[in-house]
């Protein structure tokens, strides 16, 4: 079960109690746990991009002024890449 999951599992139970300060701040709290997520996956995705362009990088072959990848013949500029 997912924290989403589980926390509208305990917002429906607070809800039958019948305290609604309590259920009100449940509710806030869900929608910083979504938001929460939602930036993590940004992040996560963020780091994959970098990965994939660290890993691209490690793959090129210096051949004075320009870099190379494997098996192409066009060039990568050094400033462009950051390198």
């Amino acid at each position: 079960m997912s924290i989403l999951e589980n926390m509208k599992e305990v917002a429906d139970l607070v809800k039958k109690i019948g305290d609604v300060e309590l259920y009100r701040k449940i509710v806030e709290l869900e929608g910083e746990v979504v938001e929460l997520t939602r930036s993590k996956r940004l992040l996560e995705q963020q780091v994959e991009e970098l990965e994939a362009q660290a890993a691209f990088k490690k793959k090129l072959s210096f051949r004075k002024p320009f870099y190379f990848a494997e098996g192409d013949d066009v060039p990568y500029c050094p400033r462009c890449l950051g390198t």
